[in-house]
């Protein structure tokens, strides 16, 4: 156990997922903030002498205090739901796979990034942006500490989760599968 722990703390990879955690901390806070300030200046500026951009000012205001809301509950990484899982319950991860995306527009390449899907034995989903070049690193090293889940995407495991998610597991159906997406 001792092993996993340090795993868990020091690992290159789970430094770089418990930054792209804290990246997405960040720009969550950062939309709520520029949602908030964006509909009160907007209702404002607009109130007394057109009422529609007033209106839309208030939604962008409420929509900026339902994200503060949920944004400001977590303040650090650790508190963040997929480190609690992989930190206290890892067998509710039972299917992970990711996803790069290149953006290209007008084919003169910009960046790209990465998402991990983590789909749970309950049926939920969470997912995390990451740098592409550092999906294949994580996911070994998840696939190191989730030795049950499944890793990769097929159309086969979508239909498994659907009907079971707890049928993904590697005991318990899951194909064991060495090299991660």
């Amino acid at each position: 156990m001792l092993g996993k722990e340090r795993l868990l703390t020091t690992h290159p990879a789970m430094i770089a997922l418990r930054k792209a955690i804290a990246r997405e901390i960040w720009l969550e806070k950062t939309v709520a903030l520029a949602l908030l300030l964006a509909g009160c200046g907007l209702m404002w500026r607009c109130y007394p002498d057109q009422p529609l951009l007033a209106g839309l000012g208030v939604l962008l205001a409420v929509i900026g205090v339902r994200f503060g809301v949920s944004a400001v509950k977590i303040w650090r990484a650790a508190q963040h739901p997929l480190l609690r899982l992989l930190h206290r319950q890892p067998h509710r991860i039972v299917w992970v796979y990711s996803v790069a995306k290149d953006l290209m527009p007008f084919g003169l390449y910009v960046f790209s990034r990465g998402t991990f899907y983590f789909q749970l034995d309950d049926g939920r989903s969470l997912d995390l942006s990451v740098p592409a070049r550092q999906l294949k690193l994580i996911s070994r090293t998840l696939n190191r500490l989730l030795p049950d889940a499944s890793f990769g995407y097929s159309a086969e495991r979508r239909q498994l989760f659907a009907v079971d998610p707890k049928h993904l597991r590697r005991g318990n159906g899951g194909k064991e599968d060495a090299s991660p997406q």
